[in-house]
């Protein structure tokens, strides 16, 4: 299976990405880095992009929240 998440999942990160590609190109290149990276670079692709979220972002709870999903997951 390519895309181990349910179909709700998958349409809700569609459209969180869509979003970040209105506001950042590069954000929502690194998440779908991040949702595409193996298990053993997945932590430190996560870390890069939390890193990015919250010096590029005054509210970023959304992204976050996204961000921990991808990584539940990927490396289960």
């Amino acid at each position: 299976m390519w895309f181990p998440f349910s179909y709700k999942l998958r349409k809700t990160i569609a459209t969180e990405i869509f979003s970040m590609i209105l506001m950042q190109d590069s954000l929502a290149l690194a998440t779908i880095k991040l949702i595409i990276a193996k298990e053993n670079q997945a932590m430190a692709t996560a870390k890069q992009l939390i890193q990015r979220v919250r010096t590029d972002f005054t509210q970023p709870r959304n992204l976050l929240q996204l961000i921990e999903t991808i990584l539940i997951y990927s490396v289960s």
